[in-house]
């Protein structure tokens, strides 16, 4: 006999999408940024790049994972790119340590992993830490918030830009320039 006559059982779970418009993630995150003690990032990237009438395709991935107190930081990736002279493709493997003691790199050639040179190694900690900080990065992309797609699940907002034009490459450009490069 069925005693659950009547009483409808739900069976959607409920859920824990937000109604945070991009906007709004962007302007939460800024305001949120003194709160961060470590972080993770899955990068994708695919560009072409033109410079004197030859086009070169390149995509690169990388997982990274950083605290900030102490600045510590772990990447793994590849970059693949096209020899224009051969067309092969040119795959560049990388992985790296970044602790308090110095800066590790995994050679692929020799199989090793090895210690770089201490001399800029105080400049890489200063960027990592500027990097980590992304509120000024946040705020600079902000001008580029309606050529980012937004998505979400139960756990992650999704931002992805599609950063090609005129108005990006200029902003990049600058941001070179910034660096002294």
């Amino acid at each position: 006999e069925n005693t659950n006559e009547g009483t409808p059982e739900s069976t959607e779970e409920e859920s824990s999408v937000s109604d945070l418009t991009l906007e709004e993630v962007f302007e939460k995150a800024i305001e949120r940024q003194n709160e961060i003690t470590s972080l993770s990032a899955e990068v994708k990237m695919d560009q072409t790049i033109k410079s004197g009438g030859v086009e070169t395709a390149g995509n690169s991935d990388m997982v990274m994972d950083m605290t900030i107190d102490p600045m510590t930081m772990y990447a793994k990736g590849a970059s693949m790119t096209v020899d224009p002279a051969t067309g092969e493709d040119i795959k560049l493997g990388y992985e790296m340590y970044m602790v308090e003691d110095g800066f590790y790199m995994y050679d692929d050639m020799s199989q090793a992993w090895m210690l770089m040179p201490i001399d800029n190694y105080e400049d890489m900690l200063g960027q990592a830490a500027n990097q980590a900080d992304a509120s000024q990065q946040l705020e600079m992309l902000q001008s580029f918030v309606e050529d980012f797609t937004f998505e979400q699940n139960d756990t992650q907002f999704i931002l992805s830009l599609d950063a090609s034009g005129e108005k990006f490459t200029d902003f990049i450009y600058d941001q070179i320039a910034s660096t002294g490069v």
